[in-house]
């Protein structure tokens, strides 16, 4: 849909895209770590540690996505000029790290807490937000959303899909559900 708009947005979110990387990338190896000390504790019949261990991967993923964060938000100009110095895509780029810094915390809680549900076996809630989430939020708000308000209507649905998906995970995680997850 980004691409539908242009070369300078598709550009311009293409280089946000590389950066946030900075981020997820590492948010999903610390998923992966999750998941597994998080089983590991289940397996032990330690539910109070795996609950724990939960919620530190959560927390540290969103120290690490708000120090991410705040970089977009205090240099975006020097970051996106790693890839292009064109006026314009600095300034659309500018916009689309605005709103990526915005969820950098929910997609690092987002991601950790999903994968502790996974360690935990809860897989069947993960994939019915991720699903939900992606097609009806994102997907279908960046249709929407794009034509009218452009490149940031487009990353303004991952916005709200990373809401939906932080929050469905926090809620799921918080109510100790997936500790009666039979495998």
């Amino acid at each position: 849909m980004i691409s539908r708009l242009g070369p300078t947005e598709l550009a311009a979110s293409q280089i946000a895209n590389q950066l946030a990387s900075l981020g997820f990338l590492p948010a999903f190896a610390l998923a992966s770590a999750t998941g597994s000390l998080l089983s590991r504790a289940m397996g032990a019949g330690r539910p109070d540690i795996a609950t724990r261990i939960g919620w530190r991967g959560a927390g540290v993923a969103a120290a690490l996505m708000g120090v991410l964060g705040a970089l977009f938000l205090l240099i975006p100009g020097p970051l996106i000029g790693l890839f292009n110095r064109s006026p314009e895509v600095l300034a659309l780029g500018t916009t689309v790290l605005a709103i990526m810094a915005a969820y950098q915390v929910l997609d690092g809680v987002a991601i950790v807490l999903g994968g502790a549900l996974g360690g935990a076996g809860d897989t069947r809630f993960r994939l019915l937000v991720t699903l939900a989430g992606a097609w009806l939020v994102m997907v279908l708000g960046a249709w929407w959303l794009a034509p009218r308000y452009g490149v940031a209507g487009a990353w303004g649905s991952a916005l709200l899909f990373l809401v939906f998906a932080a929050g469905a995970y926090g809620w799921r995680f918080a109510s100790g559900r997936w500790r009666r997850v039979t495998l």
